[in-house]
């Protein structure tokens, strides 16, 4: 099996947003969409790794969007949102993303077919994931000046040992020479 965090632990295919998008069943594990369709049986998925059961179809299992390589997910750069695609049912933009089954969309399909889930447009989306990459570059450097303070102590806390080491040292050897005098 596979031990690429991005990748599908079946097929090795790393993960991206149509066929290979990445799906997580109920007991947390994770695989793509294509494998997890060829496995599905008429009462549910039996996980391949644990082989706990999960009862809901694929289609209404949770996307893991975090494991799509950076480069296939939109960026600052690739805001028109004609380069996302069009539908092949309206020809329409695909500028919309349905949190519910994690399919992007054109505004015809929204009011059709996704009317009753919940809808996002993409530049939101976007939007909110510059927000949260900027806020999470944030955390990194506080955690990794954290470490090295951190470290820094482990330093300083391994140099005082060893020099309590060598003082017993020390001692022990003044203790065995007043015994021969």
């Amino acid at each position: 099996m596979s031990s690429n965090v991005f990748e599908c632990e079946i097929c090795t295919s790393k993960y991206d947003i149509g066929a290979r998008k990445p799906i997580s069943l109920k007991c947390g594990h994770t695989f793509c969409r294509s494998c997890l369709l060829r496995i599905t049986a008429m009462s549910g998925i039996n996980c391949p790794k644990c082989r706990q059961r999960t009862f809901l179809p694929v289609d209404e299992l949770p996307a893991i969007y975090a494991l799509i390589p950076t480069a296939q997910k939109p960026t600052p750069e690739t805001r028109n949102l004609s380069t996302v695609g069009r539908c092949q049912i309206h020809d329409c933009n695909l500028d919309h993303f349905c949190t519910d089954c994690g399919d992007i969309l054109c505004r015809k399909c929204c009011r059709q077919s996704h009317q009753q889930h919940r809808i996002e447009y993409m530049n939101d989306i976007i939007n909110k994931d510059e927000v949260a990459e900027k806020f999470v570059k944030e955390i990194q450097t506080k955690m990794a000046t954290k470490v090295n303070c951190l470290m820094n102590s482990l330093s300083v806390s391994s140099k005082i040992l060893k020099s309590i080491d060598e003082i017993k040292g020390c001692k022990e050897i003044i203790q065995q020479h007043e015994t021969t005098l």
